[in-house]
């Protein structure tokens, strides 16, 4: 019996031999990493304006609410995780980074320094930011729902809204990271004009 196990041993450990770099190809395939672009020029240095406005922490969807990136099939409620697709900053600070990018400079124009929760203290406005929605898929549509509020320092109402937009996606994630990225910036873009008719600031000439 034992001459006859070890040629079938010598096979199985070939086969195992072979079969282990392919493994290893598998196990090795790298991640993309991608970040949301706001699409302005790096900021300038200088004094900042006397008037502040907070913006708070930026709210996700629990299903967003990790690195990867999140493909929605067809307008359906089917939701594919792209486990080597991901995003380089957690979501809601990447958000939090393209709306002050664009907010920013808007609000300087206007006498307001535009600064995190944490950096401007209780007693300023602040602009609170939900995603309700950021997904999309390939040669598709990405689609941004977020939800906004701005509150005085006594924590009252000034004014709120819902945005709602649609971009055009290409046929890979580095396409749909960059219209998820432009949806964004289409949001602070809106933000900066209801900002502009509550604080009353003229639109730079």
């Amino acid at each position: 019996m034992s001459t006859f196990r070890f040629p079938r041993l010598l096979a199985l450990g070939l086969c195992l031999a072979l079969a282990l770099p392919a493994l290893g190809c598998v196990k090795s395939a790298p991640t993309s990493y991608y970040l949301l672009d706001s699409g302005q020029p790096p900021p300038q240095t200088g004094a900042l304006p006397d008037k502040m406005l907070r913006l708070g922490a930026v709210g996700l969807p629990e299903y967003l609410d990790r690195r990867d990136l999140v493909l929605r099939h067809a307008e359906s409620s089917l939701l594919e995780v792209a486990g080597l697709h991901q995003w380089a900053e957690p979501l809601d600070k990447g958000v939090h980074r393209v709306l002050r990018e664009v907010l920013a400079p808007r609000l300087a124009f206007g006498g307001y320094s535009l600064l995190p929760d944490s950096d401007a203290g209780e007693h300023a406005p602040i602009l609170v930011v939900d995603i309700l929605r950021l997904d999309g898929d390939f040669n598709s549509d990405s689609s941004l729902t977020a939800r906004w509020q701005l509150r005085d320092r006594l924590g009252a109402t000034l004014a709120q809204g819902i945005f709602s937009a649609e971009q055009p996606s290409g046929p890979d994630f580095a396409s749909l990271a960059r219209s998820q990225g432009v949806l964004v910036q289409r949001l602070g873009e809106h933000l900066a004009g209801r900002l502009a008719e509550v604080l009353h600031i003229r639109a730079p000439r």
